[in-house]
């Protein structure tokens, strides 16, 4: 037997263990994510409206310091006015901020979910040699750090 033939016995064995890469995210979101997209998009606009409002407290951090710097009669009417303007603000970093997490992570486990169902039921359908040959400890991890993986707590 000549090395060329150990090489290419050594390389179709390193093969057989490699499990293909068959997609990513998309895949995922593409076959285990319907119905659920409009939690997504209402993630993606929490997060966008989120760092939006930023730039706003750039501006009233400009105005509060223009308040402070200029001499006004009225002081006390331009502080309740960049206090409830503060106010706001914040409020709306609080519903477009929860607005994010609420729905990215609704999205999350619901796309967890279906895919923990769909790889049990792949588990469940196999041979029973293949229970021989892998611990069902084992299967039990790799389920529930993949779940944990595909729901962004991982």
């Amino acid at each position: 037997m000549s090395s060329n033939d150990d090489d290419n016995e050594t390389k179709k064995d390193e093969t057989k263990d490699e499990v293909p890469a068959n997609g990513g995210i998309s895949r995922l979101i593409h076959e285990y994510g319907q119905g659920i997209t409009l939690f997504g998009w209402l993630g993606a606009l929490g997060a966008i409206l989120n760092g939006a409002a930023m730039p706003a407290f750039f501006v009233l951090f400009g105005d509060l310091i223009d308040a402070g710097s200029m001499p006004q009669l009225d002081l006390v009417q331009t502080a309740l006015e960049l206090m409830l303007k503060f106010f706001a603000v914040g409020v709306g970093f609080f519903v477009f901020n929860s607005a994010q997490y609420v729905c990215f992570g609704r999205y999350g486990a619901i796309l967890s979910v279906n895919a923990r169902k769909d790889y049990f039921n792949l588990l469940l359908s196999q041979e029973v040699g293949y229970f021989d040959e892998k611990n069902s400890g084992a299967l039990n991890t790799a389920l529930i750090a993949d779940s944990l993986n595909i729901a962004g707590t991982g």
